[in-house]
């Protein structure tokens, strides 16, 4: 079944903005926020943006020095849960240990992999047709 473009467009569209609107409770999310919830226990519940997570001790420096580190701390192992899939190590003695440095998850490498094939083949696909459609005399 061949769409015009006129309608592809338009269902585009309509996919991009469905998919946006799923994003909005996360972008109207604040700062604020991620320190109201540090503030309740100590720990991070809710789910924070990426941009909330790594502003938020900086405001949290400004309104709270002393605790603005313990919040670095907790931010920074939400965004490495939360975005980039790594667990804490535990250790034998029950407390987390530190990260390997360089330990990147499978699907970060997996999704670069992929990324990497797909600029390939488009390239591959952009210089075989520019070829068929221009023959050189």
């Amino acid at each position: 079944m061949h769409l015009p473009l006129r309608i592809r467009c338009r269902i585009a569209c309509v996919l991009v903005i469905a998919a946006a609107a799923g994003f909005v409770p996360i972008a109207l999310a604040s700062p604020t926020q991620v320190i109201a919830d540090f503030n309740d226990d100590g720990f991070l519940q809710e789910h924070h943006s990426w941009g909330d997570l790594r502003t938020a001790p900086l405001l949290m420096q400004r309104i709270d020095p002393p605790r603005a580190a313990a919040l670095l701390r907790v931010a920074n192992e939400k965004i490495a849960h939360d975005f980039l899939g790594i667990e804490p190590p535990v250790e034998s003695n029950g407390t987390a240990a530190s990260p390997p440095v360089g330990d990147l998850p499978t699907w970060v490498v997996g999704g670069a992999i992929g990324a990497g094939l797909l600029v390939l083949g488009g390239t591959a696909s952009a210089i075989y047709r520019r070829m068929r459609q221009d023959p050189l005399p």
